[in-house]
């Protein structure tokens, strides 16, 4: 299948019912420039997880705030970064497997593997505080990945 280079930017406000939108975008977005479905699903569940978090978790107040997302798809990459103006808080650093992570669905408490999915479906992962203020979170998808039928281990850059 031949991608299509791309980029999309999508402001979204720190309201779960966001994410479904993201999602719709993304999707379309990403079926008219030849991305394939694992990609989507993959970068899907991801922005689920993440902007989950910064709405439940990163705002002190009950304002509105934005979150940005950009999606810039490569021949073999796909990046996405995610930008918000919470407090400062890196997802990826000192996260330690869940307990329970070996219970039966129905054992394990609801919660806590949600950043470990997102570690495990992308090949890149990073997070910095700006200069400016602002939490960023950069994902990224490998075109090889996706044609060995399997993801890269995520590492953080």
């Amino acid at each position: 299948m031949k991608i299509h280079e791309s980029s999309l930017e999508l402001t979204l406000k720190n309201e779960l019912s966001e994410i479904e939108r993201a999602a719709g975008v993304i999707n379309e977005h990403g079926h008219s420039h030849g991305w394939p479905d694992e990609w989507l699903y993959r970068i899907n569940v991801s922005v689920d997880e993440l902007i989950t978090n910064t709405v439940n978790y990163s705002y002190a107040d009950e304002d509105t705030h934005s979150i940005l997302l950009m999606l810039v798809a490569t021949h073999d990459k796909l990046m996405v970064t995610i930008e918000d103006d919470g407090r400062p808080f890196n997802p990826f650093e000192k996260v330690q497997p869940p307990d329970h992570i070996e219970d039966s669905l129905e054992d394990r408490p609801i919660g806590g593997l949600g950043v470990h999915l997102v570690k495990a479906l992308m090949d890149e992962f990073s997070y910095e505080r700006t200069a400016d203020g602002l939490n960023r979170i950069t994902l990224v998808q490998l075109r090889e990945s996706q044609d060995e039928g399997h993801a890269s281990p995520g590492r953080v850059e």
